[in-house]
This record gives structure tokens, sequence and C-alpha cells, in this order.
């Protein structure tokens, strides 16, 4: 996680900014479902990103790449916050990102939920809740960051 961007609210939108298919032509922006009230708080963070599995464009294309997070997450927070389900994000820390674009196409949010930040550090992958459990597929062992890539990658 890189330093916050800034601080800011929730924008409701009534439908996604137009794009473009992969022929070029114009593709109508869709309803957005919003979950959250206006003015709810965000965190934006840039992300330093180290390796990239899949890209939608943006790192590709050297453009920054933002997540948003819900709530005015401090340091202090963030560390209060250690011990609990789901701990915040904070600058500094390192995970494995599985995100969905913001339909501001602006920034990115985490797809899954707690299962979308994957810890990265010692032998094996695991899930950034409280508990910290190893990323696990039904019965298999708990899962590396090599055989995540193989996996996303269908090398294996």
């Amino acid at each position: 996680m890189g330093p916050i961007e800034r601080y800011t609210e929730f924008e409701p939108m009534e439908t996604t900014p137009p794009t473009t298919d992969a022929a070029g032509n114009l593709v109508p922006g869709q309803p957005v479902v919003n979950l959250l009230l206006p003015g709810t708080p965000m965190t934006e963070f840039r992300l330093i990103v180290d390796d990239v599995i899949r890209d939608d464009g943006k790192v590709a294309a050297g453009e920054p790449i933002i997540l948003r997070s819900l709530g005015r997450v401090t340091e202090e927070l963030a560390q209060a916050s250690k011990e609990s389900a789901i701990p915040h994000t904070f600058t500094g820390d390192r995970y494995l990102f599985l995100l969905s674009p913001y339909p501001d196409g602006e920034a990115y949010a985490f797809y899954y939920n707690v299962y979308s930040r994957l810890i990265i550090g010692g032998d094996i992958l695991r899930v950034s809740s409280g508990q910290q459990p190893p990323l696990q597929f039904g019965d298999e062992p708990p899962v590396t960051l090599d055989e995540l890539v193989k996996r996303v990658k269908g090398e294996s």
C-alpha cells in the first residue's frame, strides 16, 4: 500500500461512464446499484505495484492505481483494527489484491471484500481477516503465491 492520496466522500452515480468495445463501438453506460449513502467517508490510497498478474491497461499505461477504502482510515485506526474481523488496509501493508474498477473509472475497490486482499509473507498466502487463515481451495493444502499466480495464468 502506498500513501494516502486524499480523503473524500462517496458520490453515487446513476450509470457508469460510456466505454468502447474491442471493435471500437460505443457501449452506453450501465445502471449502477449504489449501496452507500451519499457523503459516506472514503480514503483513497495510491498502490505501489510490485507485479501484475492481470491488468485492465492502467498499469501498462503508467497510470496511478488508486484504491478506495470505506471510512477515514488513519494510522491510529489501522493499528487499532488489526485484531478486528476485517482490519483496515494501510500504507506500508503488502498484499495481493483482486480489484474491481469503481464506476467512475477513477479508482478501484476490493472485488470480494476480505478475500480480495491476501497477505503476502511466509510460505503461504493468508486471508487478511483477524485470524489470518491460510488461503485454501476446498480440501487442498494452503496456497503459495507462486501456485496462485500459476492458477490465474492457467499454467497449472
